[in-house]
């Protein structure tokens, strides 16, 4: 990811998507601005993280006004989201 790239945060399990902008990443910390900060990203909140290459998947650690720092647990690149989509795609229409 690049500084001031645009991406998109949700909570985990089906929360709404909100825009972001990557700010920082340090080891396995990313550290983005929220476009509009509501009090339900809060720390300890499981959350999804998506740019366009990548899609990452962790807790929110830290928390300032809109700037959040998300601690990664698992990242799935994008190509690879892809082909499993498909395949769970195809698979669901075999059984229907």
């Amino acid at each position: 990811m690049q500084f001031g790239e645009a991406v998109e945060v949700r909570l985990l399990p089906a929360g709404p998507r909100r825009a972001a902008t990557m700010r920082a990443s340090q080891g396995r910390f990313l550290e983005i601005e929220v476009s509009e900060a509501p009090a339900e990203l809060d720390i300890g909140t499981p959350a999804e993280l998506e740019s366009q290459e990548a899609v990452y998947l962790g807790l929110i650690e830290r928390r300032e006004n809109s700037r959040l720092w998300i601690k990664v647990e698992h990242m799935l690149d994008q190509s690879s989201l892809a082909v499993l989509r498909s395949q769970w795609r195809e698979n669901g229409s075999e059984g229907a």
